[in-house]
């Protein structure tokens, strides 16, 4: 490009106009031909789109990390970052609740 030689990037990485590296977002895999960034599965789409968010019933196991399914006592209801736990009267027994059920009176 331009007299320049052409970069290429090693995994994670995606390519800026073929002159440098950078690395992909949180949740992102760099696309096959290395021009741009993809959620990582099961990762998806922010509602506004600029960045990758765990779906529900999941959340990030570290920051940057993947997307794991919430733990018995936790759950994800909507497209976050994290699990959250069930609060005072509420309970889940399964990996990767959506949300929690009432205890019983």
């Amino acid at each position: 490009v331009d007299g320049k030689a052409c970069v290429w990037c090693p995994s994670g990485r995606v390519s800026t106009q073929g002159l440098s590296c950078v690395p992909c977002g949180a949740l992102q895999v760099a696309t096959a031909d290395g021009t741009g960034c993809a959620c990582a599965s099961p990762a998806v789409p922010s509602v506004d789109g600029k960045a990758c968010v765990c779906p529900a019933g999941m959340g990030e196991l570290i920051v940057g990390g993947s997307c794991v399914a919430c733990r018995p006592g936790t759950y994800s209801s909507g497209l976050s970052d994290n699990c959250t736990a069930c609060g005072a009267g509420f309970y889940s027994t399964t990996f990767g609740s959506t949300a929690c059920d009432a205890c019983d009176a």
